[in-house]
């Protein structure tokens, strides 16, 4: 997607995130980079456009920092299709988050 398309400014970013995924619970992802509306990660997990999911980051205390709910956009082969992170997954939030 060009620069001229996108509605929210993005910013680089690398955080651990818990995916849920239908039945699928406890995945992980690394985002790379955020916006208000959408996040770029990579994960070993295989989704599709259209998925819904829920994205959770977690404290090491285990608490709640943030807790997303989102669609699958685009999924794109990784890096490494052989290493650890395999697919590179867009999402759209649900609702906007506040920019940090």
């Amino acid at each position: 997607m060009s620069e001229e398309r996108r509605r929210a400014e993005r910013r680089p970013e690398c955080v651990v995130f818990r995916l849920d995924i239908g039945d699928r619970h406890g995945r992980v992802a690394v985002s790379l980079n955020r916006s208000e509306t959408g996040i770029l990660f990579a994960t070993p997990s295989r989704m599709h456009v259209g998925d819904r999911l829920a994205l959770t980051r977690v404290d090491l205390d285990g608490s709640v920092m943030e807790a997303h709910e989102a669609t699958v956009v685009r999924v794109e082969p990784g890096q490494s299709r052989s290493g650890p992170m395999r697919f590179l997954v867009a999402v759209k939030l649900e609702a906007p988050m506040a920019p940090r």
